[in-house]
């Protein structure tokens, strides 16, 4: 019998629960699951790591399929969230409609809401549920609660699959009110309001919608024991009522944490969120329940009702598999039409033109294969996105040389434009110059006053060298002052520079201890507003040369990612790829060097294998395993 987890919570629901979406997908695996929905509380913080991690899953999943000649089955990713649904409408600003707790506490009733679950069937379902977080965010923040309401389900529920949620959804809600009814009064009477909401989110959803029902039987010492209780007087009536009313009934367990043996963890999580000891007897209790169940642990619970888990096997062949990777997205900046317009880089430029500019190194050379330059072109967002990059990488660059020569003269040095051109060549191919267009003139047109305070902090493998003087010299152009100063010494990473290597254990663990005790110095010494004479920064021997000599041969010299290759030591585990903070690695095979390169040196250091190389000046060099 199949079954798929639909409830679900993971760490992004904050302090309420504790798995991991990694752990969520291999426990899926291994006890024969090939979808899980993420049902986070009012968000969907989750979803990108959701998406990610199914993608990956199945990238391995197919390859074990080709090599040992079976069929690939991908596993499904379902995107949702469990809502708070407010009783009335979101933006009710009722301050006096108050109530009283069991434990006497005074409480806004209408706080958290109605819950209800949403999995989006396909990418407009997924769009919509966006739609509808997002304006609960913005528009509800009174009560504390992300919360919609059902005016925005009305307007977003196409793509959208819903279910009647748990106990705290207004179904088992307004079941619970009947049954304070006698028993003797007619069903369709006693339970009218709960008939009623399920005939209205029936009329919205149709065949998506679902009647949800949970059983959390728990002896577990600590365990909430009244869950249950109430379940098993709710569950009788609900599935009743949806066959009567011709709705469908799925199965869930509430998922809060991955592993049975989790149960203890959690309880000391729910103490950290309601702010309890563990010792308190009116605490909020979970039923200990709460972990990802095995289909054969479902199916003996629900094995009166087995069509209960059917059911979410139904949901998930409803569920189609999508990206939701994009490409840049950035607002227009307005560019003068005098300078230029897209349709006139269209009549100016060819397709061809666009291409090799865009897939090429800023002095004019093939840095990437025909395919990989393909696939920039398409990342970017194909060649009318690129008329519109061009358009405005060509006016960054426009006002970047006027501030240039008010700054520097008329005439700049073979160095400053080499920079000045490698950046913008950086910005144009990244798909960006409109983002940096919009930051300039922000900053342009904000007023800012010099600060009553200023310092700063910086980091070294050894020594700073002028690195004061330089920060000192920018700010006094805007007619600041720095009052003090202050360097930390951490670990040598830069092995590409010739006769430099990592610092050896002992050195590293000096080091590390010495940055502790330095960063709790600086801390402690900052309370006091001190004004140094002379920064408190370790600048080193030769400290002109090693900025002004040196630091030139780097930008010049070890700026180009062309030198960085993997050896045949690379067995392809992604992990560069992963820790490249610019996304300029890609991997098939061996790892691929874009141009955005940053000099990091994050993928040599994290390469398990040490298979990555800067030319030949890293061969014999040591690494820090999993710096980057």
């Amino acid at each position: 019998m199949s079954f798929t987890h639909l409830h679900v919570h993971s760490h992004y629901s904050v302090l309420d629960g504790m798995s991991k979406v990694p752990d969520l997908i291999s426990k899926c695996l291994s006890s024969g699951m090939h979808a899980v929905a993420l049902t986070d509380h009012g968000c969907m913080y989750g979803i990108k790591e959701l998406l990610d991690s199914a993608k990956k899953t199945n990238k391995k999943l197919k390859g074990e399929a080709a090599k040992n000649g079976t069929d690939f089955v991908p596993f499904k990713p379902i995107v949702g969230v469990e809502a708070y649904c407010a009783r009335r409408g979101r933006k009710d600003r009722d301050k006096d409609l108050k109530a009283i707790s069991p434990e006497g506490k005074q409480y806004i009733v209408d706080q958290s809401g109605w819950h209800l679950i949403l999995l989006a069937k396909n990418k407009t379902g997924y769009h919509n549920l966006c739609k509808i977080v997002s304006e609960s965010f913005m528009d509800d923040c009174y009560y504390r609660r992300p919360r919609i309401d059902k005016a925005l389900l009305e307007e977003f529920h196409e793509g959208v699959i819903c279910s009647s949620a748990c106990l705290g959804g207004e179904i088992s809600q307004k079941v619970m009110e009947g049954l304070q009814v006698p028993a003797d009064v007619a069903f369709e009477e006693r339970f009218k309001s709960a008939i009623e909401a399920a005939e209205w989110f029936k009329n919205l959803f149709g065949e998506d919608y679902y009647i949800e029902i949970q059983r959390h039987q728990t002896e577990k010492n600590g365990a909430d024991q009244h869950v249950y209780q109430v379940q098993k007087e709710v569950n009788p009536v609900l599935v009743a009522l949806a066959k009567k009313h011709g709705i469908k009934v799925v199965a869930t367990n509430d998922v809060h944490f991955v592993e049975e043996e989790h149960a203890e963890a959690h309880d000391h999580l729910v103490c950290v969120s309601t702010n309890h000891f563990i010792d308190d007897e009116n605490r909020m209790h979970y039923t200990k329940q709460e972990w990802l169940k095995t289909p054969q642990q479902m199916a003996e619970i629900f094995s009166d009702i087995p069509e209960a888990l059917e059911n979410t096997q139904e949901i998930v062949d409803k569920i189609e598999i999508y990206d939701i990777d994009s490409g840049p997205l950035m607002p227009k900046f307005p560019i003068p039409e005098e300078f230029g317009t897209e349709e006139s880089y269209r009549q100016k430029f060819t397709e061809k033109d666009l291409f090799e500019e865009f897939t090429r190194d800023e002095h004019g050379n093939e840095v990437l294969t025909q395919e990989q330059a393909e696939k920039k072109v398409k990342t970017l967002g194909g060649y009318d996105r690129l008329y519109r990059i061009k358009l405005e990488a060509d006016y960054l660059r426009h006002l970047t040389y006027i501030g240039a020569h008010q700054r520097y003269g008329e005439t700049l040095t073979e160095e400053q434009e080499e920079r000045i051109n490698f950046e913008l060549h950086i910005m144009k191919t990244m798909g960006f110059p409109g983002y940096f267009l919009i930051v300039m003139d922000f900053i342009r047109r904000m007023q800012m006053a010099a600060p009553a305070y200023l310092y700063f902090v910086c980091t070294c493998g050894d020594d700073t060298g002028k690195t004061g003087k330089i920060f000192t010299r920018a700010i006094e152009k805007k007619g600041w002052t720095c009052q003090a100063g202050y360097s930390v010494t951490m670990p040598d990473t830069y092995v590409c520079l010739p006769g430099f290597d990592i610092d050896g254990e002992d050195e590293l663990k000096r080091k590390a201890e010495n940055a502790s005790a330095r960063v709790d110095f600086i801390a402690e010494e900052l309370k006091q507003r001190p004004v140094h004479d002379k920064y408190n920064c370790l600048e080193g021997a030769f400290p002109n040369v090693k900025t002004y000599v040196l630091g030139g041969l780097f930008r010049a010299f070890l700026m180009s990612p062309k030198p960085f290759h993997a050896t045949d030591a690379c067995v392809s585990c992604g992990l560069c790829e992963k820790r490249c903070p610019v996304q300029n690695i890609k991997v098939d095979g061996k790892p691929q060097w874009g141009t955005d390169c940053t000099m990091c040196l994050a993928c040599y250091h994290a390469c398990p294998q040490h298979a990555i190389h800067y030319g030949k000046q890293t061969l014999k060099k040591g690494q820090y395993p999993g710096i980057g």
